[in-house]
C-alpha cells in the first residue's frame, strides 16, 4: 500500500527586537494571506511525507524550508535578490542539500532578475526610481553604473500574495507602472517524495507600456551533507562542457573529464574571506534539455538540477563551502505578453 501525505505549515517568528512571537497552524485547504515587507524572521515549511511499504515501513520525507516574502532577506540588505522562495534547506532521508546557516545566495537558493540592468535603471536620473523585479521600486544615487551587491533604497515593495496548498506555495506580486515599466510575477514551489525533490514554477507578465527586457539567473549554493568543496564532488552534465572561448579552466583547482568537472584540491585555501572561483562554460547548445548533477562520492547523495529553459550564459562558482551551477536566461517580452519556465531539483542516494 502507498501513502503520500503533504502538508504546508508556516512558522512565524518575529526578531527578538519586536519581542512576540506566532504561529499558524497547517490545515489541509488552501490559505491565502498578504505579506507586507516587515522585518520579520519568518519561514515556511513544506513537508512531503515517503511512501509506506507493505511491511509497514515509513520512507523518508522531504522537508523543504523557504523564506517568507515578508522578510527583507540575504546579505545583500534585501535589494537584490527575488524576495520569494528563497530556499534555507533541504532535507531527504536524513540528508541536506543546500550550504547552511547562511540565508541565500550564501546558502540555500535565490533567484535574480536584472543582474546588470534593472527596469529603468539607465533612463532613470539620479534621485529617480527603477525596479527590481522580486523586490520593488528603488532609488538610483549618483553613480556610473548598477552594482548588483550594493544595498539601494526601497522606495516601494509591493505586497506579496501567499496562497498555501498541502503539496505548494505560491506567491504573487504586482508591480504599478514606473515610467511605463509594470509587471505581474508570479511563482510556485511544490515538493514532491516521488521522485523526492521540488519544483520551482515561475510566470512574468509585462503589464506596461513599454518593451521588458531582462535576464534571470539562480544561485543555487549545494554541499552535499555539509561537506567541504573538494575531489570527493563531481559535477556531471549531459552535454560535453568547455571553457567559453576555449582553452583549459583558468586554474588548478579543477578539471574537466569528457562530461564531468572533478576537483584536484579541497577549495577555501588561498582564497579570500567569501571568495569564489568561477568558471564561464558553454557547450549546452547541443542539448535541448539541460541536466546538471552534483554528487559527493562519501556520502552517496546526488542533486540533479533540471531547467526547462535555453541558456544564454552558464556560471559554475565554488568555494569550500558550497558549488553554484549558474543559468542565466534573457527575457524580451511586449506588453501583455508573458513567459513560463520552471527548474525540477531531484534527490538521490542511500
Amino acid at each position: 500500500m502507498t501513502h503520500c501525505a503533504k502538508y504546508v505549515q508556516v512558522v512565524c517568528l518575529l526578531a527578538s527586537a519586536v519581542g512576540v512571537g506566532g504561529c499558524a497552524e497547517s490545515d489541509t485547504q488552501p490559505r491565502e494571506s498578504i505579506r507586507d515587507p516587515l522585518p520579520l524572521v519568518s519561514t515556511i515549511t513544506l513537508k512531503a511525507e515517503g511512501e509506506v511499504s507493505g511491511a509497514g515501513r515509513k520512507g523518508q520525507d522531504v522537508i523543504l524550508t523557504i523564506v517568507a516574502p515578508d522578510q527583507n532577506p540575504g546579505p545583500y540588505g534585501g535589494t537584490r535578490f527575488d524576495w520569494s522562495g528563497m530556499v534555507l534547506q533541504a532535507r531527504w532521508n536524513g540528508h541536506t542539500f543546500f550550504a547552511a546557516g547562511q540565508l541565500p545566495p550564501v546558502g540555500g537558493h535565490a533567484e535574480e532578475f536584472g543582474t546588470r540592468n534593472p527596469l529603468g535603471y539607465y533612463e532613470a536620473r539620479v534621485g529617480e526610481t527603477f525596479l527590481k523585479i522580486g523586490v520593488g521600486q528603488l532609488r538610483k544615487p549618483e553613480e556610473p553604473r548598477y552594482w548588483p551587491d550594493k544595498h539601494y533604497e526601497i522606495v516601494n515593495a509591493p505586497r506579496w500574495r501567499v496562497i498555501e496548498r498541502p503539496d505548494s506555495v505560491e506567491f504573487f506580486q504586482e508591480q504599478v507602472a514606473v515610467r511605463g515599466y509594470a509587471y505581474e510575477y508570479r511563482k510556485k514551489i511544490t515538493i514532491s517524495a516521488n521522485p523526492p525533490g521540488f519544483m520551482i514554477e515561475r510566470e512574468l507578465k509585462n503589464t506596461g507600456e513599454k518593451m521588458l527586457e531582462t535576464n534571470f539567473s539562480c544561485y543555487p549554493a549545494v554541499a552535499l551533507d555539509g561537506r567541504v568543496i573538494g575531489p570527493e564532488y563531481r559535477v556531471g552534465f549531459n552535454f560535453p562542457p568547455r571553457v567559453r572561448g576555449g582553452g583549459k579552466l583558468p586554474d588548478a583547482n579543477a578539471e574537466i573529464r569528457g562530461n564531468e568537472l572533478l576537483f584536484r584540491h579541497v577549495l577555501g585555501e588561498g582564497l579570500s574571506p567569501g571568495g569564489a572561483i568561477t568558471w564561464d562554460l558553454e557547450g549546452y547548445a547541443q542539448v535541448e534539455t539541460k541536466e546538471i548533477r552534483i554528487g559527493n562520492r562519501i556520502s552517496g547523495t546526488q542533486l540533479t538540477m533540471l531547467p526547462d529553459y535555453g541558456f544564454f550564459r552558464f556560471v559554475l562558482s565554488a568555494t569550500g563551502a558550497s558549488i553554484s551551477p549558474q543559468p542565466h536566461l534573457e527575457i524580451a517580452l511586449k506588453p501583455d505578453e508573458f513567459k513560463k519556465w520552471k527548474t525540477q531539483f531531484v534527490f538521490t542516494g542511500p
